[in-house]
């Protein structure tokens, strides 16, 4: 096994060999999928250098040691498979996920849904933000507005781009943070609470009552988990995502359905052309 003969080199490599051995032996499971050149970007080495420790580890060079990674993960998860429990861990896993769906509906505030609803819906833009793994579903979110009708953009939660973001808003537009589990939030924090001072319409859809998010936000539609996950749950975020958009179709269902149907026109129209090509 790789893994292996990194630990009985690993005195005998120098200091930037070693840092490689380290990264390797610890997120194996990442490095299987990554680039020698993302390798070297995330340690800040040379991608050469990448390169000459997977030979000198007796591999004729990088792909070799990506393809060993690789068959460490699949037989990790061929051993998960065979598992006799995994069906009942499975069983357990969706269990949990509908009770903190259950847990949201017992919580939530019927006239804060309310309240986000008319802010977007009033809204002539809406900037939707998420951090870190919320990141994804604030790209969610803004696709499903944009399906409804709402002129809506996903940014990302870095400095710049929340600045560029809040040059823009005031009391015509909205903006909607996404915080899911314990996952830091501090930037989108931020962005709400200036974004409110702004006179924007604020609202975030949240896992902890008490995150940035959550308590920078004018309107909070917290989904709750019962546990300690290992990852953060998305099942009642996404839950929240999905009543939200539905009830701003409600609002106008024939406009909707007129712009699903002319999106679907013109997808059929850029299909056709270019199958001509």
């Amino acid at each position: 096994m790789i893994l292996e003969v990194i630990r009985r080199e690993y005195a005998q490599l120098t200091r930037s060999q070693q840092r490689l051995g380290e990264f390797f032996t610890a997120r194996y499971r990442q490095a299987a999928f990554m680039t020698a050149s993302e390798v070297a970007s995330a340690l800040e080495l040379n991608e050469a250098t990448v390169i000459r420790f997977a030979q000198r580890l007796g591999l004729s060079g990088y792909p070799a040691l990506v393809r060993a990674l690789r068959e460490i993960v699949q037989q990790e998860l061929q051993v998960a498979q065979a598992d006799g429990e995994a069906a009942d861990t499975a069983r357990t896993l969706l269990a949990a996920e509908l009770e903190h769906t259950r847990l949201m509906v017992q919580a939530l505030a019927l006239d804060a849904f309310d309240s986000a609803v008319t802010m977007l819906a009033q809204a002539e833009h809406v900037y939707v933000l998420g951090q870190g793994l919320s990141s994804p579903l604030a790209g969610l979110l803004c696709d499903l507005l944009r399906a409804v009708g709402c002129h809506a953009d996903a940014w990302p939660a870095e400095p710049q781009a929340l600045a560029l973001a809040l040059d823009e808003v005031g009391p015509s537009t909205a903006m909607v943070g996404i915080s899911a589990g314990d996952e830091c939030s501090e930037l989108v924090g931020a962005a709400l609470r200036i974004a409110r001072e702004a006179g924007a319409g604020t609202v975030t859809l949240a896992s902890e009552r008490l995150s940035p998010c959550a308590q920078a936000a004018k309107v909070a539609l917290i989904a709750p988990h019962s546990d300690e996950p290992l990852v953060p749950p998305v099942t009642a975020i996404v839950a929240l995502m999905d009543v939200l958009v539905q009830l701003l179709a409600a609002r106008h269902p024939d406009t909707v359905q007129a712009r699903r149907n002319g999106v679907q026109a013109t997808r059929l129209r850029i299909m056709d052309d270019a199958l001509r090509q």
